[in-house]
């Protein structure tokens, strides 16, 4: 597990403009800003020094100083705002890191609303990845809460649409378990992100998390489901 440390670094896509929850990575849950509760888990047994937020707001940025880690630098505009995906930011900041820092060869990034993240499913990842060379990256992923055969939209008049009409009748339980990415992180090999290959492949494994553990926070909604759920998760 020590070499493994000892060659990653950390990356935490942290933007400010969120339009649905206003501040959203650094709204308040039970009493702590939103990105306090990862860097809390990830600094049980990553090194701060390790740990790179890559951030264009000065509100976010503060607050993860004021944590104790140092941000080097603000995200550039160009990779900044509501149309640049969270891979420019973060190959940004991996090139940066091995630039004026040191070479790494694994880099894990974690979501600032991961805030359930554990950092014993942290040390999973990373023995996996070390054992076997068939891993490119190691996710978090959880079960749907409802199987995916049972999903339904609206077709163009606005009607009831089954998306797997043939599984109407098929009993829940003879449905086969299906999975999704759970937003919490991504350990990967270094070479993924420069290389701009997709982080799902052939050479992903995920580890499953409860269910619990995987609210995805996107909207207000989402975050008083969170926000209850740390009450007696954390506290």
């Amino acid at each position: 597990m020590k070499n493994i440390l000892d060659e990653l670094l950390v990356i935490i896509p942290a933007r400010g403009g969120s339009k649905r929850i206003p501040n959203k990575n650094i709204v308040k849950v039970c009493g702590k800003p939103m990105i306090i509760w990862p860097l809390i888990e990830l600094v049980k047994i990553i090194d701060k020094k390790r740990i790179v937020v890559t951030s264009d707001d000065l509100k976010i940025i503060n607050i993860v100083e004021n944590f104790g880690l140092d941000v080097p630098f603000k995200r550039p505009k160009n990779i900044s705002g509501d149309y640049v995906l969270p891979i420019e930011a973060i190959k940004h900041a991996l090139m940066w890191y091995e630039k004026n820092i040191r070479k790494v060869k694994f880099v894990l990034i974690v979501y600032p609303t991961a805030i359930f993240i554990d950092s014993k499913d942290i040390k999973k990842a990373c023995r996996l990845i070390t054992e076997s060379n068939n891993y490119s990256v190691v996710f978090a992923a959880t079960e749907f809460i409802h199987p995916k055969e049972r999903a339904f939209s609206l077709d163009k008049n606005n009607k009831l649409k089954m998306l797997f009409p043939k599984h109407y009748k098929t009993r829940t339980q003879d449905l086969k378990k299906s999975y999704h990415d759970a937003g919490q992180f991504y350990l990967c090999r270094k070479d993924i992100l420069l290389n701009s290959e997709p982080l799902f492949n052939k050479k992903s494994k995920f580890i499953i998390l409860p269910k619990i553990r995987s609210v995805d926070i996107d909207n207000p909604e989402d975050l008083k489901i969170a926000e209850a759920l740390m009450k007696n998760i954390k506290l």
